[in-house]
């Protein structure tokens, strides 16, 4: 998780660590939302840990507005949702 965290400030702007503890706590539900979703995370794959800084930087960045998530991180959460499911059925 601490590369996630590393990138997710990075992907803020944010270069001091005094909302660590609060960044690390959103990470993980951002995780939670995505595995509700069906999409187990490997945060040893750079892949998945930069589909979990993405989705959670936007929602971050979005947090007071009403905005639909961007058609590219809705196709790649998709894709993740199928590749998922292909996997299940071998």
């Amino acid at each position: 998780m601490n590369t996630a965290l590393d990138m997710f400030k990075i992907d803020l702007g944010i270069t001091h660590n005094l909302r660590d503890t609060y960044f690390t706590n959103l990470l993980t539900a951002y995780n939670d939302e995505l595995s509700r979703k069906g999409i187990n995370l490997d945060l040893t794959s750079t892949e998945d840990i930069m589909l979990l800084v993405d989705f959670s930087a936007y929602n971050y960045k979005h947090r007071n507005e009403d905005v639909e998530l961007s058609k590219n991180l809705r196709n790649r959460i998709l894709n993740r949702q199928v590749k998922g499911r292909a996997d299940n059925a071998e």
